[in-house]
């Protein structure tokens, strides 16, 4: 065994240094951080009820208060309602001609007086034009059945291009456009006898 002496003489042991500053910061730091927990929840502890209870005492102030408004103006409304007794609000009389009727009156009937005969024509009146009303009658079904045409065939066109372009350049399928294309086969081919002739 080795004594002290030569502990001492050869150095053999050398003194530890403690650092009692860095261990104090070290409590010091957390008994500080233990003292504001505890701190904040009394003080949360403490006035939470007063807090509750002001909100409370406010919200039903303010409760009453348009309770009080919305009786006050309904009250006033209905006083109103009754004070003023409803009068019927006179129009003013529009002076009549000899026929008995306004000057809006007349102005209407005469424009339906000079329409009257292009009505009768289109054959919607009573009487029946047979020749002119039957060309017109051709002519407005030949219009619609161009346009429905038309809409079909740009139909048709736009469908098979998005179709293509959404899927990456196949074509439709035959079974999509089997329908439409018997249905409007016949007046496709109506157009086309029409060219050729």
């Amino acid at each position: 065994m080795v004594s002290k002496k030569e502990v001492k003489k050869k150095g053999l042991r050398k003194p530890v240094k403690k650092t009692p500053a860095a261990r104090s910061t070290q409590s010091a730091d957390q008994v500080i951080s233990e003292i504001k927990t505890s701190i904040v929840s009394e003080v949360v502890q403490t006035l939470s009820p007063e807090i509750n209870n002001a909100i409370t005492v406010k919200f039903e102030e303010m409760k009453k208060s348009l309770f009080d408004v919305f009786t006050s103006e309904l009250k006033d409304i209905r006083s109103h309602m009754e004070s003023t007794p409803q009068t019927e609000t006179e129009l003013p009389t529009m002076p009549l001609n000899d026929a008995g009727l306004t000057q809006p009156q007349a102005q209407e009937k005469a424009g339906l007086d000079s329409l009257l005969p292009i009505i009768q024509m289109l054959g919607l009146g009573g009487q029946q034009q047979g020749g002119l009303n039957n060309m017109f009658m051709e002519a407005i079904m030949r219009k619609s059945l161009a346009d429905i045409t038309r809409g079909d065939m740009m139909n048709e066109m736009m469908s098979k291009a998005m179709y293509k372009k959404l899927s990456g350049g196949d074509d439709m399928p035959d079974g999509i456009t089997d329908t439409t294309d018997s249905l409007m086969n016949p007046l496709r081919k109506y157009g086309e006898n029409a060219k050729k002739s």
